[in-house]
C-alpha cells in the first residue's frame, strides 16, 4: 500500500496512539527501543502531546517508516484491540504475507495454494461465505462486530487473519477453512474450474487430516441482542455555550476492561461541537442518529442480531435537571412531525463532576457505594429494606443539606427520591451537591407537585426496578411512555420524571480519572 494515509486513517491512528501512551516520554522511549527514532523532539518540536502524534505520523509517512511504527505499535501492545483493528481495518496489505500461523493444523503451503483459488473468487462472494462460516464456528459472536472491514472488504488479507492467525475451528472442531471452501465449492458463481480445485484441495487436506465427510452440519443461531451505550458528555464553556462530545459502546459487557469505543463526530474539522443551551437535546438527537446509521444499523442485515441503544448524558451540575424529557425532536422521515425525547429513547441522566471533582474523591465514592448496591440489590427482601436504603426529600426549601450530606454517605444510602417540585433556587444546586458528597449513584425527582406522587414513587422503586440494572431505565422508559399516551399527561409522574443513575464502570474516554491529565477543556 502507499506510505501516504488517508485523512481518516490518520486521525484513527493517533486517536490509537494518544490512548496508548500516557505521555511524551512514554511513547519517546517506545520509538527509541523500536528503533524508529531516538530524537521526537527532532521531529516534533511542540508542546502539544496532539500535535507531536501528528507530526510523528506524517514524519513516518515521508520517511518510510509507516510499516515499521504500525508493526511495533501491535508488537509492543498486543493486548490493545485498537492497533489490531487498525492493523486489519486500515493497513491489512501491510500484512497479507506475514500474518501469523498460530498452530494451525493446516501447513502454510496448503493454506497459500487454496488463497491463490481465492483470488480467482469475487470479494463479494468470499465475504457472504466468510460470514456463513464464522456464524457456524464453535465461538458465538457479532462477525461484522469483531471484523468490521468485512463490510468493506479491499482484498483477501482478512481472511487470512481470521482463517489462519485467529485459528478459527467450526462447531466438529474442525479447522474452519476446510468449511470455508467446502461452502464456496457449492457458489454456482464461482466457476467450475475453481470449483474442482477447491474439491481437490479440500479432498486432500480432510485425507491428511483423517477427517470425514461432511466436515461441518448448520447450526441454529440464537437472537442476539448488543446492549448499546451512547455516553454525551456535556461540558460548560461559558455562560451560555457548551462543549458536546459523544462516544458509542457498541456492546457493553460488566467487567469488560476492553470495550469497544468510538467518537462520533458531527464536525470533522473539531472533535467537539458547540452549541447553546437550548441545542442541547438536539445535538444529542443527531448523535444518536450518526450511532444508529453509520454503526449500529449494520448489524440489522444480521436476522440473529439486533441492538438495544441507551442514551446517556454527563451534565454539569448546574443544568442537571435540564427536562431532556420533555425536549421535541424531529422523526426522521417525517415532515414537521417532532417526538419528546424522553419518549423516543430510553435515557438518564449523569452528574459530570463525579468524575472531574476533588482529584478524584467523588469517583472513589461513587466506585464503594456502586459495589454495594450491587450486593445489596441480591439480597432485597422486603419493601422496608428498599425504604431504608432511599433518602426521601419532600420539602426541599427546608432541608439542612450538611445533615443531609452527612446522612447520605454514613448511613450508605444507595439512592434519593425528591417528591417535590425542583425550586428555581439554589436549593436544587445544593440537593445535587449532597449527591455528588453523599456519593448516592442514583437520584430521581419531579419537575411538577403532582397528587398521589409518593405513592407513584414506592410503586415505581418496587423489587423488580432493582433486580438488574438494564430494568431501571427501562422502567422509568415505560414510565414516561404511559405517562405520554395519557390524554391528561401532565397529571402524571412520568411525564415529569428525572432519572439520575452513576455507573462508574461505564465512562467515556475524556472523563476517565486517569485520563484528566490528557484532555484539555471541552475536549
Amino acid at each position: 500500500m502507499s506510505n501516504v494515509l488517508k485523512g481518516h486513517d490518520r486521525k484513527q491512528l493517533r486517536r490509537a496512539i494518544r490512548q496508548a501512551f500516557l505521555n511524551q516520554s512514554d511513547l519517546e522511549m517506545f520509538l527509541d527501543d523500536n528503533e524508529i527514532t531516538d530524537n521526537l523532539n527532532a521531529i516534533a518540536k511542540d508542546d502539544n502531546f496532539e500535535q507531536v502524534i501528528y507530526t510523528l505520523i506524517k514524519w513516518s509517512e515521508s520517511n518510510n517508516k509507516l510499516e515499521q511504527l504500525i508493526k511495533s505499535l501491535c508488537q509492543e501492545r498486543p493486548e490493545n484491540e485498537e492497533f489490531k483493528k487498525i492493523r486489519n481495518k486500515l493497513f491489512s496489505t501491510l500484512y497479507h504475507a506475514g500474518v501469523k500461523n498460530n498452530n494451525c493444523l493446516i501447513s502454510t503451503e496448503k493454506f497459500n495454494n487454496v488463497f491463490l483459488m481465492f483470488n480467482e473468487i469475487d470479494l463479494d462472494i468470499l465475504k457472504k461465505v466468510c460470514k456463513q462460516t464464522l456464524e457456524n464456528s464453535s465461538k458465538p459472536q457479532d462477525i461484522f462486530g469483531s471484523f468490521p472491514d468485512l463490510t468493506n472488504t479491499k482484498s483477501i488479507a482478512i481472511f487470512k487473519t481470521i482463517f489462519l492467525e485467529n485459528n478459527y475451528k467450526n462447531n466438529k472442531d474442525i479447522p474452519s477453512i476446510i468449511e470455508f471452501a467446502e461452502r464456496l465449492i457449492q457458489e454456482k458463481e464461482v466457476s467450475q474450474n475453481i470449483r474442482d480445485k477447491l474439491n481437490y484441495w479440500v479432498r486432500t487436506v480432510a485425507q491428511e487430516l483423517n477427517i470425514k465427510f461432511p466436515t461441518y452440519e448448520e447450526k441454529k443461531l440464537s437472537t442476539t441482542t448488543l446492549n448499546s451505550y451512547l455516553l454525551v458528555t456535556v461540558t460548560p464553556n461559558s455562560m451560555d455555550e457548551f462543549h458536546l462530545k459523544a462516544e458509542l459502546i457498541t456492546n457493553y459487557l460488566p467487567h469488560d476492561t476492553n470495550l469497544e469505543r468510538i467518537n462520533l463526530e458531527l464536525n470533522s474539522d473539531s472533535p467537539h461541537i458547540e452549541c447553546s443551551l437550548s441545542e442541547i437535546v438536539n445535538k444529542i438527537d443527531e448523535f444518536i442518529h450518526i450511532a444508529q446509521t453509520q454503526y449500529l444499523n449494520q448489524y440489522l442485515f444480521n436476522q440473529q442480531i439486533k441492538y438495544n441503544l441507551k442514551v446517556e448524558v454527563f451534565l454539569p451540575l448546574e443544568i442537571i435537571d435540564t427536562n431532556i424529557n420533555l425536549k421535541k425532536v424531529p422523526i426522521i422521515g417525517t415532515e414537521q412531525k417532532e417526538r419528546e425525547f424522553g419518549i423516543k429513547y430510553r435515557f438518564l441522566v449523569r452528574l459530570h463532576e463525579r468524575y472531574t471533582f476533588d482529584n478524584g474523591e467523588s469517583f472513589n465514592k461513587l466506585i464503594e457505594r456502586w459495589e454495594e448496591l450491587d450486593n445489596w440489590k441480591q439480597n432485597i427482601i422486603c419493601e422496608k429494606n428498599i425504604q431504608t436504603k432511599i433518602h426521601h426529600i419532600s420539602n426541599i426549601n427546608d432541608c439542612n443539606w450538611e445533615k443531609i450530606e452527612i446522612i447520605l454517605e454514613d448511613e450508605k444510602k444507595l439512592g434519593v427520591k425528591v417528591t417535590c417540585c425542583l425550586p428555581e433556587t439554589n436549593n436544587k444546586k445544593e440537593l445535587f451537591h449532597a449527591i455528588l458528597i453523599g456519593g448516592v449513584p442514583i437520584c430521581l425527582w419531579t419537575m411538577c407537585n403532582l397528587p398521589r406522587i409518593e405513592d407513584d414513587f414506592d410503586k415505581l422503586l418496587s423489587f423488580d426496578f432493582f433486580k438488574d440494572e438494564s430494568n431501571w431505565i427501562e422502567s422509568v422508559f415505560k414510565l414516561r411512555r404511559e405517562a405520554h399516551a395519557k390524554q391528561d399527561k401532565e397529571n402524571h409522574l412520568g411525564y415529569h420524571l428525572g432519572f439520575l443513575c452513576d455507573n462508574p464502570h461505564r465512562v467515556p474516554f475524556n472523563l476517565m480519572p486517569q485520563n484528566q491529565s490528557l484532555i484539555e477543556t471541552g475536549m
